[in-house]
């Protein structure tokens, strides 16, 4: 065998092992896409419907919540707290009117003393008019 040979026979066999090769990564990889796609349609669809169940079991938590007794007292409570303080509110504004009233009153009575009190019984009369 000459060397020619030997070094195309090598060559040849190189050739056939590459071209193998190349086959089996472009196999490989048409695998890998077809499992990533399938993977990432499952993760898609497990995404999906986690969000759904979470949706649901939030609004299921929240209408758990306001329908408790907690949330019922809490409502009674401050309906309870706002009917108290309307009354509160109105005994104030009543007693400040009564207050306001009864100032004006006095005021008034103050008023008429002074005038009283301003408006002599007898006129004035100058010193030398008066009785001896």
């Amino acid at each position: 065998m000459s060397m020619k040979d030997f070094f195309s026979k090598l060559f040849g066999i190189s050739k056939e092992a590459t071209q193998q090769a190349i086959e089996n990564a472009e196999k490989t990889k048409d695998l890998i896409e077809k499992q990533t796609e399938e993977s990432l349609e499952k993760a898609k669809a497990w995404a999906n419907s986690a969000m759904q169940e979470a949706k649901e079991n939030t609004m299921e938590a929240v209408t758990k919540i306001q329908e408790s007794e907690f949330v019922k007292k809490a409502e009674e409570v401050a309906e309870t707290s706002w009917e108290k303080t309307k009354e509160l509110t109105h005994d104030v504004l009543e007693s400040a009117q009564h207050f306001a009233e009864k100032a004006a009153d006095t005021m008034e009575d103050l008023a008429e003393k002074l005038q009283k009190k301003e408006t002599p019984q007898e006129p004035n009369k100058p010193e030398d008019q008066k009785p001896v």
